[in-house]
């Protein structure tokens, strides 16, 4: 790469000496992870090949920014960790954390990134260390000039909650990667593949079909526009099943009899492929996205608590004083807080108004709740927003066997 080019790769960091350059820095790690959610969301319903090219270049460079710029602050630390105009950079080291968290709507651009989970692990382990140290040579190494000892304390208090965060939210996203992994998906099959379907059919046989659905010698159904949730949590009932097909586990005769069941006494044919797909759809959501460690009591946990613990970062920051820190250190360190702030409310209430809500509802036997929770999600349309592009990748063995592997660019 040209000189030019690690140049202004270095412009986002060096905003710690050079006030001119922060908002750059700003838009390369804070604008980044928001346009990698923003694609991703849309990938999962068009197939184009221009969007999946500019995703993967975004999903590279909001993890190559964020680790560029928390290794380049915690080298240039020492330099100014007694200047009261560089005091508030200690807020920006935790925030790469939260950065390389990632997104609730993707962790993993293809399965070979699951693989992969790790190197994030010891990426993990890296990076926060390296934010680590640059709180302790900003706050723990001495008060700034200017700033008094009580600010300096409020100001570490808040930076450690932010640090904290960022620390939960990556070691969450990679154990999402490692949930992800076709090794683990299948590790959990073999595991409890009789209990979770026992867990959805120990009452009785009475399968979460739409409304109207009415079973005798000629199977009629009469529809209705608001029957997606029930064959998302119809979905969730089978999803086992369908885990064990992508992992190639063989199904068991008394589980594959209660699914055959469950689905030849209440069902159609016609409405089998809409089933199909969004059990696909949930699929992708473990494999690509949080879902698999969200939807469970320490993931709902973690939400709760980030969003408690940003929220605290915000208000300490908030009633501490700013006297003698620059104007444009102050608004940075608000614009990042708020949209800390906003990310979390918003994730937690896609967590708790999710899909994956409404099956732990439906388990657990909270009728009341999960219908309020379904007719929530009728009115916004949620369900729709699980549409799949309508076309899927396929190896053309065909071609690999007949093409001419004398020639250097068939190999």
């Amino acid at each position: 790469m040209p000189s030019n080019g690690w140049r202004a790769c270095s412009a986002p960091v060096e905003c710690v000496g050079n006030p001119n350059t922060r908002p750059p820095q700003l838009r390369s790690a804070g604008f980044a992870p928001l346009q990698v959610s923003l694609l991703a969301g849309i990938r999962r319903r068009h197939a184009s090949s221009a969007l999946r090219l500019l995703l993967w270049l975004l999903y590279l460079v909001a993890d190559s920014t964020a680790i560029y710029t928390l290794g380049h602050l915690s080298i240039t630390s020492s330099r100014n960790s007694q200047q009261a105009q560089h005091q508030l950079a200690v807020f920006w080291a935790p925030f790469l954390l939260l950065h390389l968290g990632g997104q609730d709507n993707i962790t993993a651009y293809a399965l070979e990134d699951n693989r992969l989970w790790l190197r994030h692990l010891f990426t993990l382990l890296v990076q926060a260390l390296a934010a680590a140290f640059v709180i302790y040579k900003y706050v723990a190494d001495g008060t700034a000039a200017g700033a008094g000892r009580t600010t300096a304390m409020t100001l570490l208090l808040a930076d450690i909650l932010v640090f904290i965060v960022g620390v939960l939210k990556y070691g969450e996203r990679t154990w999402a990667l490692k949930c992800g992994n076709m090794a683990d998906i299948e590790s959990t099959v073999l595991s409890s593949r009789h209990h979770t379907y026992k867990s959805f059919f120990s009452k009785d046989l009475r399968f979460p079909f739409p409304r109207g659905t009415r079973v005798g010698n000629s199977l009629e159904c009469q529809r209705h526009d608001d029957d997606d949730e029930e064959f998302l949590l119809a979905a969730h009932c089978l999803l086992h099943m369908c885990k064990s097909l992508f992992t190639g586990v063989l199904v068991t005769t008394t589980s594959f009899q209660l699914a055959t069941i469950a689905l030849h006494t209440h069902s159609f044919k016609a409405d089998l492929f809409k089933l199909v797909e969004l059990e696909l759809s949930l699929m992708y959501d473990i494999i690509y996205t949080k879902a698999s460690v969200i939807h469970t009591w320490y993931g709902y946990c973690i939400r709760l608590a980030s969003l408690l613990a940003t929220l605290s970062a915000f208000l300490l920051f908030q009633f501490s004083s700013t006297h003698g820190y620059g104007a444009a250190d102050v608004a940075i360190t608000y614009i990042l807080l708020v949209g800390a702030l906003v990310v979390e409310i918003v994730s937690l209430c896609k967590a708790a108004g999710s899909t994956w809500m409404c099956a732990l509802l439906y388990c657990l036997g909270w009728g009341q709740p999960l219908s309020l929770l379904k007719s929530l999600r009728r009115h916004v349309r949620a369900a729709r927003k699980r549409r799949w592009s309508g076309s899927i990748g396929q190896f053309n063995i065909f071609d690999v066997c007949t093409r001419d592997t004398s020639k250097i660019a068939s190999r």
